[in-house]
């Protein structure tokens, strides 16, 4: 278990700042970071490239390629508008999904079903490397927005934009979701806003989608993963409690777990990011949104995953950024951890939201779907 690692990890990028070696950190790495200095969510956009150099054991790399057009589409079999709520909850079988074959155009799609008794809306980006081998299973990812934002778009408001998910997409040829949350907010559990004052059901529309996404498209179901910042952070955590037998593995990024019970059916491997000077979900608790402290909340998926390392490995330090992972937990899950040091409330590596300093001193998606990559669903 990692108790009291992280305030070590985050003593040791000190260190690193004032000029000490990063031997005990396991590894170096040039600082890059952008230390910008956070405002409310009304400043204007500016755009911040991924993070490169640091050391890493297990050998991730820069995304390529480039974002693919918008080319969404509206009615016709992408804008249709089905009963998606009569769809029992799916099941992860390993074999290939409906969609095999059909053919898929490039590029982002616009989809609107009903779900819960109204009418919900998502968007699924499709690279040309899927478009070109729509016979072949491929990994799934949805990525949900936090409290106000939406899922698609060119400003800081949008997930699509924040993350920047796409060029990692194009150059892997995994398929994107990218919901729209209820007056745009999630029903995590205990946040947040009007999805959860007026209880929706979001776990239900989350197996909708799938559903839906599946019937389209080739998708592995060994392969379906959430990931999510802020209040999409907190409902990836849920869909891990109670989605276990279809989610794969889970994403959090300044969204830690936040909802009691949590009963998984079975180990999730989790990769989280968080920021140690978050000015809205803090790094140590206490934050309007109740989730619990970063510590915290990673030791309770240890607990979960039956992890059992003595100390977590230092498999990625740069800059401001330094991940640890439990490895020793069991059917193959893994817990880890990534902190940067006076990190905001920020997607790192993706693009700047104004909400705390950003940092790009981690590709927080190339990382992240390295991650998943490396867990499929047992």
């Amino acid at each position: 278990m990692r108790t009291g690692r992280i305030a070590a990890a985050v003593a040791c990028l000190v260190s690193v700042s004032i000029g000490f070696t990063l031997a005990a950190c396991g590894g170096g790495g040039a600082s890059n970071t952008s230390g910008e200095t956070g405002q409310d969510a009304s400043g204007a956009s500016s755009g911040s490239g991924s993070g490169s150099g640091g050391t890493t054991s297990s050998g991730s790399s820069g995304s390529g390629g480039s974002s693919g057009g918008r080319g969404g589409s509206s009615g016709g079999d992408d804008g249709g508008v089905i009963d998606a709520g009569a769809v029992d909850a799916p099941i992860a079988t390993g074999d290939a999904s409906a969609g095999c074959g059909t053919a898929a155009t490039a590029g982002m799609h616009d989809v609107t079903i009903q779900s819960g008794g109204m009418a919900r809306t998502f968007h699924v980006y499709v690279p040309a490397k899927y478009a070109t081998a729509t016979s072949t299973p491929d990994s799934l990812v949805f990525v949900f927005h936090g409290y106000t934002q939406v899922g698609t778009g060119n400003t800081f408001t949008s997930i699509e934009y924040l993350s920047q998910m796409d060029p990692v997409s194009d150059a892997q040829g995994f398929l994107l979701v990218y919901p729209d949350g209820y007056m745009n907010s999630w029903n995590a559990g205990d946040c947040c806003g009007a999805a959860v004052s007026s209880n929706v059901d979001d776990v239900g529309f989350f197996d909708d989608m799938l559903a839906w996404v599946e019937s389209k498209y080739c998708v592995d179901p060994k392969r379906v993963y959430s990931a999510g910042l802020s209040n999409g952070g907190f409902f990836s955590n849920r869909l891990g409690c109670e989605r276990a037998n279809v989610v794969a593995a889970i994403g959090p990024v300044a969204g830690p777990l936040d909802i009691t019970p949590c009963n998984p059916s079975r180990p999730v491997p989790v990769f989280e990011v968080h920021g140690t000077a978050d000015p809205v979900v803090f790094f140590d608790g206490g934050s309007s949104s109740e989730a619990l402290p970063v510590e915290q909340a990673i030791s309770t998926w240890e607990g979960f995953d039956k992890c059992t390392d003595s100390m977590p490995a230092n498999v990625y330090t740069n800059g401001s950024a330094a991940c640890t992972e439990e490895t020793m937990c069991s059917a193959g899950s893994a817990v880890e951890l990534c902190v940067i040091a006076g990190g905001g409330h920020q997607w790192p590596g993706g693009k700047d939201d104004y909400l705390g300093n950003f940092s790009s001193d981690l590709d927080t998606s190339t990382a992240m779907i390295k991650f998943f990559q490396e867990h499929p669903m047992p």
